[in-house]
Order: structure tokens, then C-alpha cells, then sequence
């Protein structure tokens, strides 16, 4: 399957927006590892629409967010306004957090 085949088909699932956030979850994993996460920064790759970033931050952790996908991008900046995101690569990500 070709990367852009696989890209159009997720796009059109609309998948992101029928799912709850695992960042509770995520969050307790990372109180595991650190006591205290509240305050550090993560970085959301493949962030969507920023669901996730805006959970994130509403537990204290500075969170951002990168996709590839500009209309992604583009929905997180108008919804969430507060956090930073950047349309970018996973693997050329370019941005500064």
C-alpha cells in the first residue's frame, strides 16, 4: 500500500473524531516514570485535530502538537488556540516546542 493511498483512506475515515482521548491514560502511564509530569512538555505526533494536546494540557503537561496534514493543523490552531501547532513530519519535524 502506497503512503498516500493509506493517508486518503485514514482522512476519510474520519476516525479521530468518533474515539474518546486515551490521554488519562497516557498520563498515568507517565506518572510511572515521573512523579510529577505536570509542567513537562510532550509532543503529540500525528496530533489530528489536537484532541489529545488539549487533554494533555488540561492535566498540566505542556503539550503541542505536529500532522502532516495542513486542514488538521489548521482545526487545532481555531480550537485550541492556546497550544502550539505545526504541520510537519514525524521524521523532519522542523519545529522548536
Amino acid at each position: 500500500m502506497d503512503k498516500k493511498n493509506y493517508l486518503e483512506r485514514a482522512d476519510n475515515s474520519k476516525h479521530w473524531e468518533k474515539r474518546i482521548s486515551p490521554a488519562s491514560e497516557y498520563f498515568d502511564i507517565l506518572r510511572r516514570y515521573d512523579e510529577n509530569p505536570e509542567g513537562k512538555k510532550l509532543l503529540d505526533v500525528g496530533c489530528a485535530e489536537g484532541i489529545e494536546v488539549n487533554e494533555f494540557r488540561k492535566l498540566g503537561v505542556k503539550a503541542d502538537g505536529i500532522d502532516i496534514k495542513e486542514d488538521f493543523i489548521a482545526k487545532a490552531q481555531t480550537n485550541f488556540p492556546e497550544a502550539n501547532f505545526v504541520v510537519g513530519s514525524a521524521t523532519h519535524p522542523n519545529i522548536q516546542c
